[in-house]
């Protein structure tokens, strides 16, 4: 089973060093953030260690990130020298836009999915390298954690695993995007009727969903 590679890069001159973002082929590397979900394990590859990321794309079919197709893998495709064309590219910032229609920044999306912001933003990162601090970066990227949204009290997100009450029957449910949705493991994506409906729901709530059948309604039992 292939990879899934969550990414987030850092590098060391912003837009402003290069004249714009008609320039992004010139930005710089400075670190490859990475989480494996086959490994469980984050990953920080500097300038000098492409070549292992390049080892561990090659074993991945799908890049997660947020703003993905606008920043991190243009700027990735100028200094890893792979084939993209076979990687599934999820853009959380794209899959929210289609779905609200107006962009929503990526702090905002982690208050209202995990109940936390942002620890930072990437002009620090860039500081940090200018000032010699790339092991502090790299051990901030090794050290993070993996926050569940559902277990934070806010209700159902992505990545969240919700059981459902319809009819006296009680059914589990994986919110998923839509290119990991697969009914018959009981995983839906949040763009469908069922999963759009869930998603900010929190334990106890009742709710219909329109079928061809007519209203189905449901009740949250369990979220995990």
């Amino acid at each position: 089973m292939l990879d899934k590679l969550v990414i987030d890069i850092e590098t060391k001159n912003s837009f402003a060093d290069v004249g714009g973002q008609q320039n992004i082929n010139r930005l710089e590397i400075s670190i490859i953030g990475v989480y494996s979900y086959k490994r469980d394990e984050f990953f920080a590859f500097d300038e000098k260690q492409f070549q292992d990321f390049e080892k561990l794309m090659k074993e991945s079919g799908a890049f997660i990130g947020f703003a993905l197709k606008r920043f991190d893998v243009p700027v990735l495709k100028t200094h890893i020298h792979q084939d993209f064309s076979s990687i599934r590219i999820l853009d959380i910032l794209e899959e929210v836009e289609s779905q609200r229609g107006h962009r929503i920044g990526l702090d905002d999306l982690a208050q209202a999915n995990i109940g936390t912001g942002k620890t930072g933003h990437g002009l620090e990162a860039i500081d940090m390298y200018r000032e010699g601090r790339i092991d502090e970066l790299e051990a901030v990227i090794k050290t993070a954690k993996v926050v569940n949204s559902g277990g934070n009290g806010n209700g159902v997100g992505v990545g969240t695993k919700v059981t459902v009450r319809v009819n006296g029957v009680k059914t589990t449910f994986e919110i998923v995007g839509d290119w990991e949705a697969d009914l018959t493991q009981k995983k839906i994506s949040h763009t469908s009727p069922l999963g759009s409906s869930l998603v900010g729901k929190k334990l106890g709530e009742k709710f219909e969903v329109e079928a061809p059948v007519g209203k189905i309604k449901y009740e949250i039992v369990a979220i995990d």
